[in-house]
């Protein structure tokens, strides 16, 4: 293909093209596995973000209707903000010269497809959730997301531990998070969905909300050994990421369409191109530069929608 402005042009339109079309499809994991693999949706939401910077304000106050008796109530867990500072992300590929020349350039169509894969909801902003949570970073009151003791008004939570994932620390997470009250000491009536964890807890965690059976304790009151009902199985669905290469395991709840990560997204991934023969890359190096670049960041929200076993 000759090198003309109008030839560049066509083939950054084909680049671009593969390259949307990446950022749509997300991740190829086949749909026999693909039940078991974290989505984006099931961990965060997405806000809008509009500067270098978003102050989250309303990450104090806890959505829920009540008798109208009197004036009207803020239900504030307390004061201060969050500020989410945005971060700038990167992919770049090169096209060599001679391949556009040689009639090639369809060998790097693929690489514009996984370049949009990487820059999607499914993997960059997924990813940068993740790491959200196991960063365990302050909070709006100034505090760690996941902490042993916060108040929320009136009431006290927990969503912390070191326990190992087990039936035990599984079952108290599970009773934990349903048993939350919010500021005014009523219920906060959170229902945990989902049972995060890495590739290497994978196997113990579907044991333990998968199996109809599980075997008997001495200290039960069954004959040790014996296989008894698992009332576990059924109580949260497994999801697994491997981003999480630890031994940490999460869970996850919902309440009035708050996910427990937001991601504010100051722009979405897009291509641009150095494609001008002139250009230095060009004319030096014989290559022609096809890059991503997207900013945004990750935060936690609410501390009663999500539990964290920070086994070491």
């Amino acid at each position: 293909m000759d090198i003309t402005a109008e030839n560049l042009s066509a083939l950054f339109n084909t680049y671009n093209t593969a390259f949307s079309a990446g950022m749509q499809r997300g991740p190829d994991i086949p749909a026999e596995l693909a039940t078991e693999y974290l989505k984006f949706a099931e961990l965060a939401m997405a806000v809008p973000s509009t500067g270098e910077s978003t102050i989250h304000a309303w990450l104090n106050q806890i959505p829920g209707f009540r008798e109208w008796v009197g004036d009207r109530q803020k239900k504030a867990i307390g004061d201060g903000a969050l500020t989410v500072i945005n971060a700038d992300f990167e992919d770049t590929v090169a096209v060599p010269r001679n391949k556009i020349l040689d009639d090639q350039y369809g060998l790097f169509t693929p690489l514009m497809t996984s370049m949009g894969i990487e820059g999607g909801d499914e993997t960059l902003w997924l990813e940068r959730a993740i790491d959200a949570m196991l960063a365990n970073g302050k909070w709006a009151d100034g505090t760690a997301f996941f902490a042993a003791a916060r108040k929320y008004g009136k009431s006290t939570i927990k969503n912390y531990v070191t326990d190992a994932l087990s039936d035990t620390s599984l079952a108290a997470a599970i009773a934990t998070m349903m048993s939350y009250n919010g500021p005014e000491g009523l219920p906060l009536k959170v229902a945990p969905v989902y049972l995060v964890v890495g590739p290497n807890q994978r196997d113990n965690a579907w044991s333990l909300v998968k199996n109809s059976l599980k075997v008997a304790k001495a200290v039960s009151g069954d004959t040790a050994g014996a296989a008894i009902e698992n009332p576990l199985k059924g109580r949260a669905l497994l999801r697994v990421h491997p981003r999480i290469t630890g031994n940490q395991w999460f869970l996850l709840g919902t309440k009035s369409g708050i996910k427990p990560v937001a991601v504010q997204k100051r722009q979405e991934a897009k291509l641009t191109a150095l494609a001008n023969p002139t250009d230095p890359n060009v004319f030096f190096n014989k290559e022609f530069i096809y890059g991503a670049d997207a900013r945004g960041e990750a935060f936690l929200t609410l501390p009663h929608l999500a539990y964290g076993g920070f086994a070491t």
